[in-house]
């Protein structure tokens, strides 16, 4: 999002070299998120877009995943 607001036309100075970043896809359809924009979910760095909503199955198992490999924090 950093490159975003520094490249975008309501800026009033855009940045002259923004930096590189790799871009945000839904992990369930892969469709590209634009951050900025809204439209998506986010759950310990598991992204959707609105179109693939997170079930709560879904959510317990990105949860224990995600406390699997950070531990319990």
């Amino acid at each position: 999002m950093y490159a975003w607001y520094g490249t975008n036309e309501y800026n009033f100075e855009k940045l002259p070299n923004p930096p590189a970043f790799e871009p945000t896809y839904c992990s369930k359809c892969k469709e590209r998120i634009i951050l900025p924009d809204g439209g998506y979910s986010d759950l310990c760095g598991v992204y959707r877009c609105d179109n693939c909503p997170i079930t709560e199955n879904e959510r317990e198992e990105i949860i224990r995943e995600y406390k699997n490999k950070h531990g319990d924090k």
